[in-house]
Formats: structure tokens, C-alpha cells, sequence
């Protein structure tokens, strides 16, 4: 398995050279490191530029000033004639980012935090990660996923179902419904930009009188969660996108940072990085949407969740942030006032608040 580290780190790259077996020094050793760029680096050791710690064993320290796979290949020649090859990652996990729900930005973060920049955002971006799961398995989705669900017909003229935000379409036992032919309630919705979370057949229908009572009868291809609400940045896609790209260049960086989930028409892109002044690397197509190419001027919209939401994430994310800081003893102290800090990153007592603000009652 390759080394793992962390934009902003210093990593030590080293080679034993070997002669029958026998760490060797060679005649001449040269090292050269590719960064994630493919921008390259050569340095030798008649140069003093690589420092030899034994008979045979060389290294040399790189700092890694950015996220992607670095290369460093040795070369020696005369007495010991090799070559070996290394590499190692920055910022790059095993796991993919699969939620696309991320419900604060990392500027707001840290704005919270008082930090000032350079961010180590890999770093962040997992803690604001951590937070925004573990929100969405307590109390649900807050930006909206395009799925098709199922759900067993009852017989009856009312059906329950997951929260749902908007139908696409709807399909009973294979048979495609009108959006005239039954109702959402409640019909305000639970709460402002909220889901609906039963159907009723309307009482003029004629397509259908009861949902057919057998499994999996009833299938929807929907929006779902528990709110639906996205705000104008202000900036649109400055430099055309492709479907397959994953950077995005905007023309107003003032309202986007990364966790920022974006709705370009009819996709939902997540911002993970900060690549270049008004570029982002962002992960396409995320919460059930499908990548598509973008023409430049096209506006960019941002979801955001009920401000108690973005609280919760933000405090989540902190307090993750600040245990880290502490080598996950939970406490910090400032010497000058004499005080201890103590960092719970789950603080029950809000938690429990906001579940009831996000209540639904269902059958």
C-alpha cells in the first residue's frame, strides 16, 4: 500500500542500493520527482543536493505542496547500476466520496474557527464530511437526491412514503400515473421548502381508485429529503464544462468554497478543492444527478440547509476539528488565562432539538 499524507506535509523519499545483496555505493546517483503536475525535479548527490545517511542508503526530504501522486526515481550508475521507483499520495483516500451532502462550506467553517489561510481543505473537508453523515443517519437528507423508490400499494386510497420533495413520475404496477390523478400532503408541505410524505388519490381520478395492494407496486422517480432550497452566488461557469471534467472556473469566487454543493441547471456538482483562483476540482453528477456540459455564462445556484443545520454541521465539523488538534485527548488549555477547553465533537442536548424541529409522523 503507498504512503499516504497530507497537502503541506514534508515527505522523506529513499533508496538503498544494493550489490550482491549488500547496501553499495554506487558512482553517480541521480533523483528525480514528478509532482501531480508532471512538473519535474532532478537532484544528485554530487551536488550535495541528496544526503547519503549510510553505505548505499540516500534520501532526501520534499515538501508536497499539492494534492495528486508524486513519483521519485533513483538512478545509480557505475559501481551499482539500478533504478527503483516509488511513489506516494496527497490527499488521496481509498474510500470515494459517495454523499453528495455536505451542509456548510468551508469558509464558513473557518470564519467559525477565526483560522486564517493558507487551509489544509483535505484535512477540513473530512471533518465537514464526518459531520454532514452523521446528520444525514440522525435526522435526515437536507439537500434534495433524485432516486427511484418503491413502495408497497395498500389498497386504500392513501399511501405513505419517504419524504419527498417532488414526483418526476409515477408508475403503478408498470403503469405510468398523471401528477392529476392523486394529491401530496401535506399539502403546505411539513414545513417551508419541505417534502410531502403521503399520497392521496384525488377524488375526480380516473386512472386509479385504490393503490393496488400488491408489493413493490408503486414505483416513484422523485426528489427526496427534507428541504429543497438553493440561492443565486451571484457567478456563472466562466470557462465552458465538459461532461467529464472535474474542474469548474467561475467567474465570482466570493460565494463558493469547497462542501459547497452547486446546482448548474439541471446537475449538482460538489466543490472538494480549491485549485486556482476561481477553479475548483469538483465531483460531478452527485446525489443522483448526471453530468453535463456546462456553456460559459450559465448562472450557479448553491444548496443550503435550514440554518439550524448549518449550525449543527459547522459545530460538528469544529469540534472534530479542534479534538484532532488536542491528538484526540478533547481538551485544550491556554496557559495565559489558565483555562481548559474541553471538545466534545456529539453534544447530545442540539442534537436532540433539532430532530424534533424535523419531526414527521407516518403510518
Amino acid at each position: 500500500m503507498t504512503d499516504i499524507y497530507i497537502k503541506g506535509q514534508t515527505a522523506r523519499v529513499t533508496a538503498t542500493f544494493l550489490l550482491a545483496g549488500v547496501p553499495t555505493d554506487p558512482t553517480t546517483i541521480t533523483l528525480t520527482v514528478t509532482d501531480p503536475s508532471a512538473n519535474q525535479d532532478v537532484y544528485t548527490y554530487a551536488l550535495g543536493q541528496v544526503t547519503r545517511s549510510s553505505a548505499g542508503v540516500y534520501y532526501k526530504d520534499i515538501p508536497l505542496d499539492e494534492n495528486g501522486r508524486w513519483y521519485d526515481t533513483w538512478v545509480g550508475t557505475g559501481t551499482v547500476v539500478a533504478t527503483y521507483d516509488h511513489y506516494l499520495d496527497v490527499g488521496i483516500y481509498d474510500e470515494p466520496i459517495i454523499e453528495g451532502r455536505i451542509y456548510c462550506t468551508m469558509m464558513e467553517l473557518m470564519e467559525d474557527l477565526e483560522a486564517e489561510e493558507p487551509w489544509d481543505e483535505t484535512r477540513l473537508l473530512r471533518y465537514m464530511r464526518s459531520a454532514s453523515a452523521f446528520i444525514d443517519r440522525r435526522l435526515g437528507l437536507f439537500i434534495p437526491v433524485i432516486e427511484t423508490r418503491q413502495f408497497d400499494g395498500n389498497g386504500e386510497r392513501e399511501l405513505f412514503i419517504d419524504p419527498c420533495l417532488a414526483i418526476d413520475s409515477l408508475t403503478v404496477d408498470g403503469e405510468a400515473i398523471t401528477n392529476t390523478q392523486f394529491l401530496l400532503y401535506p399539502r403546505n408541505r411539513y414545513w417551508e421548502n419541505g417534502p410531502y410524505n403521503h399520497l392521496v388519490i384525488d377524488p375526480d381520478a380516473t386512472e386509479l381508485s385504490t393503490w393496488l395492494k400488491e408489493r413493490n407496486a408503486v414505483e416513484i422517480i422523485g426528489e427526496w429529503g427534507l428541504y429543497d432550497q438553493t440561492v443565486n452566488t451571484g457567478a456563472t461557469v466562466s470557462t465552458t464544462q465538459t461532461a467529464s471534467a472535474t474542474s469548474l472556473v467561475v467567474s465570482d469566487a466570493s460565494d463558493i468554497s469547497p462542501g459547497a454543493v452547486l446546482l448548474i441547471e439541471n446537475e449538482q456538482e460538489l466543490v472538494v478543492e480549491t485549485t486556482a483562483i476561481k477553479t475548483y476540482k469538483v465531483v460531478r453528477g452527485v446525489n443522483g444527478t448526471t453530468p453535463a456540459a456546462h456553456v460559459s455564462t450559465k448562472t450557479i445556484y448553491r444548496y443550503i440547509p435550514p440554518y439550524d443545520v448549518n449550525w449543527l454541521c459547522r459545530e460538528l465539523a469544529g469540534l472534530a476539528y479542534m479534538k484532532a488538534r488536542s491528538n484526540f485527548a478533547g481538551k485544550t488549555g491556554n496557559a495565559e488565562i489558565g483555562e481548559v477547553f474541553y471538545h466534545n465533537e456529539f453534544p447530545s442536548d442540539p442534537i436532540k432539538q433539532l430532530k424534533l424541529n424535523y419531526r414527521i409522523v407516518s403510518l
